[in-house]
């Protein structure tokens, strides 16, 4: 599904939601996995797009 049809209609359901990044970061910080900046990049080999600054931000978040 789309990321931001499954975003909106989870908001008008009132659904509290999470994407791909906010999984990765969830899982660093409980210990599943050592590093996410490997992973990252695997990711924008392929047309899962975001932006520097969200880069930077989920990096920061997982102390990497």
């Amino acid at each position: 599904m789309d990321d931001q049809k499954a975003r909106k209609l989870a908001e008008r359901l009132a659904l509290n939601y999470t994407g791909t990044l906010g999984i990765l970061l969830k899982a660093k910080n409980q210990g599943i996995l050592p590093l996410i900046a490997p992973i990252l990049q695997k990711i924008q080999n392929t047309n899962f797009r975001f932006s520097e600054k969200i880069r930077s931000n989920i990096l920061r978040e997982a102390n990497e």
